[in-house]
């Protein structure tokens, strides 16, 4: 009485791929499973469901009855097999699935309302990662350091039209690269601000002759010893000769500043009352709280991924935060080379 009574199913598992076969009802009995090749899976279908099944009365089909195949990417009728596995370019050339649409192995970040990955985050052979987004016709869109890097060095009025012409889904996986890419240069960055403090606080100890075993007691007798010799008064009391003593000042308190800590670890919180740890300089607390708050900025990343507005301007001031530490970076890394070119900071 209708197609749906007229033809059933038949679902095969090949190359790990769900085919649907729409077939008359002689071929209903049969159960779905496992085969080595979509030719495997179709082969004959067709010579069985042109004769009509003695079995069957409730089967209103004529002997002359086609199969339907659907295609088991966007689940369209057609009338061949090869059809249905070239519909959506799940058929290659060489008659092998290579479905455009099977994302590479990764990190999976997201999947589509029918369970399947939507984007993922794959880490090539040479060490780069890169963020995969599947797109509805299959295809798919690769965002990755260049494409980054591109973003946060154009116009903000291009920008603003790359954005606009991304789907959510492609901005989705764009907030995540470039929020991935956030956190990793914060990571580095701050690790290599520490490695500048450790390398200033070897020059400082240099500068006054000390050894990593100085007391506060021999950091002071250096300093008075140095204070005497760089005086500007001894020193014609020219310009430079006050900022080199201004310098000197700087590198004393400096230790002084971490051999006070250093002090206080070691003899416990009765000597956090003490004059070192009250007279701490402001610019100091500033510059930690300053670093404090640059991590906390790039570890806070949260958006609406079904808000095309609340994605637009989550990787907007993302990509800022990132073009902000790439300037950073280029200043520390000039410095770290300063540093270990003149370890004394003469």
């Amino acid at each position: 009485e209708s197609p749906k009574e007229a033809f059933g199913g038949l679902e095969t598992q090949v190359a790990g791929t769900s085919y649907l076969i729409q077939a008359p009802c002689a071929s209903t009995s049969s159960k779905g499973k496992s085969v080595e090749s979509p030719k495997e899976a179709f082969g004959g279908l067709e010579a069985q469901v042109a004769e009509e099944s003695p079995e069957s009365p409730t089967c209103s089909t004529s002997p002359k009855a086609k199969s339907l195949f659907r295609c088991p990417e966007c689940n369209a009728f057609v009338s061949s097999m090869e059809e249905a596995l070239k519909h959506c370019g799940t058929l290659g050339d060489g008659g092998q699935p290579t479905s455009p649409s099977c994302l590479p192995s990764g990190e999976a970040i997201a999947f589509d309302e029918q369970g399947r990955m939507l984007i993922v985050r794959v880490t090539q052979p040479t060490g780069e990662r890169e963020t995969v987004v599947r797109l509805p016709d299959g295809q798919q869109r690769t965002f990755d350091a260049s494409s980054v890097k591109k973003m946060i060095e154009s116009p903000q009025k291009e920008v603003a039209e790359f954005l606009e012409n991304l789907s959510n889904a492609e901005l989705r996986g764009l907030v995540h690269e470039v929020g991935q890419r956030l956190l990793e240069g914060s990571r580095l960055y701050h690790s290599r601000l520490a490695e500048l403090d450790r390398l200033g606080e070897m020059s400082n100890m240099k500068f006054f002759d000390l050894d990593e075993n100085a007391t506060m007691r021999d950091l002071d007798n250096a300093y008075r010893k140095l204070a005497k010799k760089m005086h500007p008064d001894k020193n014609g009391g020219t310009d430079e000769a006050k900022q080199r003593f201004q310098a000197m000042k700087e590198r004393y308190e400096a230790l002084k500043k971490r051999l006070s800590e250093d002090n206080v670890d070691k003899e416990g919180e009765g000597r956090k009352n003490e004059e070192p740890e009250e007279r701490e300089p402001k610019e100091e607390n500033e510059k930690k709280d300053k670093k404090e708050d640059s991590n906390d900025d790039a570890k806070s990343i949260e958006y609406d991924p079904s808000n095309k507005e609340s994605m637009v301007s989550t990787v907007v001031k993302m990509a800022g935060q990132l073009k902000n530490i790439d300037v950073q970076m280029d200043i520390l890394l000039k410095e770290l080379s300063r540093m270990s070119q003149h370890p004394e900071g003469t």
